[in-house]
């Protein structure tokens, strides 16, 4: 079910070490009961004093020699691993063998080896030292004095080894069963561990949500997913796998009611077919779909996104409860590298923005400007830059107050706002005091944008009724430095205001290339 997770060869569910360690704890209680049996029954004594000494003595050697394999490497040990359990067989059956007897109670050594393999080594390995066993009992059968004399012996022989069998086939199948799960839980905690490393190398909200998106589609074999954050008024994917209707707009709680539910909600919503197509926005983006999985995620007790993911498409078959619970860990994996990123973000807008209008701050405008100029220098391109300020503004606070005053200069940023393009910068310049950076823009087209912007605040009905005065240099027409541009800018603003406010003037206008311009500080402006 889980594909993309294969354990290298230095990676087991137990170490080597730790095998050969528990089977020589295994050893020394086999060899105790052994001996107290030789001990305690001296009438079953099939073999002498210093036959079982000698026996026992080389049967640690060779243990011993097994368990210092590890330190000349992995696969050295575990093939001595491999010959110490055959040597364990040869032992229990020397020890266990009597000349008048063919079961003795030692036999039952073998059963308690078959469980201790099993459980310790793997179900595979048990289920061939079962088959080592068989054939050791049958050879000595085979040397037993009545090994050809009538059905009894081999009666309790078959008894025997069905008993071995039965013991080795049993806890070989709750061990492979235990095992899986084990394995299960590992290749989970490598999928968690890796999504953690991937998400502590995204930066931004849309590389988070991508990057989830993609591990959820490899690890778990799905071939479609979707991440969606949910914010005060708006629900908007921010990353996907496999989606055929990525440009689908979600319609959030007010038109999809399963988003709506799956966000009110705390477990995992399971959405088949007929329910799904109740929704548009999974019915348009998962189509086809037989199972869906939404996975809410939670910051500081409040929903901030939805996993969406298509599961079973091939088989039909439902999600298993493993499978979400460990999606839900993704999730929540997820949902805090979210959190931190859109924190990320928001402090950065805050730290690069004007409080007050959202535009950006007088940092942003320097450095901004600063590399534009450099980028455009050694092409030639040019770089206009508007000043811009509302005219008689301290009228509009002294007579309608310091709120309408921000209203609008709020007003004014959005206006502009939707005339710029996605390379233009608009940026308070203090007070009532406004910059457009326009890349790749000469004076003709800077004009154009200033005139536009001049005649629509005045269609646009804004709190009260305000102009605005515009200055426009160009870069390197008019300068070439930052603040030589600045400058050129601002000596055509104060020509705007001088001249009457409600225009936009150009440094390149004859009427601001007079003989002696006045010169002038930026906080003289007219108003």
């Amino acid at each position: 079910m889980i594909r993309h997770f294969t354990l290298s060869a230095e990676t087991g569910l137990v170490p080597v070490a730790d095998r050969l360690r528990y089977m020589g704890l295994a050893r020394v209680v086999f060899t105790a009961v052994a001996l107290a049996y030789w001990w305690a029954l001296p009438a079953e004594r099939a073999l002498p004093a210093a036959t079982l000494a000698a026996l026992t003595g080389g049967y640690f050697l060779v243990a011993a020699a097994g368990w210092t394999s590890w330190r000349l490497g992995r696969s050295v040990a575990i093939t001595a691993f491999g010959l110490s359990l055959l040597v364990d067989g040869l032992y229990l059956a020397l020890v266990a063998y009597s000349p008048t007897e063919l079961l003795t109670p030692l036999r039952y050594l073998v059963v308690a080896h078959v469980i201790t393999v099993t459980l310790v080594a793997s179900f595979r390995t048990g289920l061939k030292v079962t088959i080592w066993h068989t054939i050791l009992v049958w050879l000595a059968f085979r040397l037993h004095e009545g090994g050809a004399a009538g059905d009894r012996p081999a009666f309790h022989l078959l008894v025997f080894l069905l008993v071995v069998w039965t013991a080795g086939f049993c806890t070989a199948t709750f061990a492979a069963i235990n095992e899986r799960d084990l394995r299960r839980r590992g290749y989970d905690m490598e999928a968690l561990a890796r999504l953690a490393l991937t998400l502590e190398n995204a930066g931004t909200p849309h590389q988070v949500a991508q990057a989830a998106a993609t591990a959820i589609a490899e690890d778990f074999a799905v071939a479609r997913v979707a991440f969606l954050h949910a914010s005060d008024d708006d629900v908007a994917v921010l990353g996907s796998c496999g989606l055929s209707a990525v440009d689908v707009p979600v319609a959030g709680p007010a038109g999809d009611e399963l988003i709506e539910r799956a966000l009110g909600g705390r477990a995992t919503l399971l959405v088949n077919r007929s329910d799904r197509d109740r929704d548009p926005w999974l019915s348009a983006s998962f189509p086809q779909a037989s199972n869906l999985a939404l996975v809410p995620m939670f910051a500081d007790d409040h929903p901030i996104g939805l996993v969406c993911l298509e599961y079973g498409a091939r088989r039909g078959s439902r999600i298993e409860s493993r499978v979400v619970g460990v999606l839900e860990q993704f999730a929540s994996h997820a949902s805090l590298a979210l959190a931190n990123a859109l924190l990320l973000a928001r402090m950065s807008r805050l730290a690069s923005t004007d409080g007050l209008t959202g535009a950006a701050n007088r940092r942003t405008f320097d450095e901004r400007l600063a590399r534009e100029l450099r980028r455009a220098r050694p092409d030639g391109e040019q770089v206009s830059l508007l000043m811009l300020d509302v005219d008689h503004f301290k009228r509009v606070n002294d007579e309608h107050g310091h709120s309408v005053g921000d209203d609008v200069l709020r007003h004014l940023v959005q206006l502009i706002e939707g005339l710029c393009r996605p390379q233009d910068l608009l940026a308070r310049y203090g007070g009532e005091e406004f910059a457009l950076i326009l890349p790749d823009a000469s004076a003709e087209d800077a004009k154009e944008i200033a005139e536009r912007a001049r005649t629509e605040l005045i269609a646009s009905q804004p709190p009260v009724p305000v102009t605005i005065s515009i200055g426009i240099a160009t870069s390197p027409v008019h300068a070439s430095s930052p603040g030589a541009l600045i400058e050129a800018a601002d000596g055509a603003l104060y020509r705007a205001k001088t001249d009457g406010r409600n225009r936009s003037v150009c440094v390149s206008d004859p009427a601001v290339m007079s003989p002696d311009p006045p010169a002038r500080s930026p906080l003289r402006i007219p108003r």
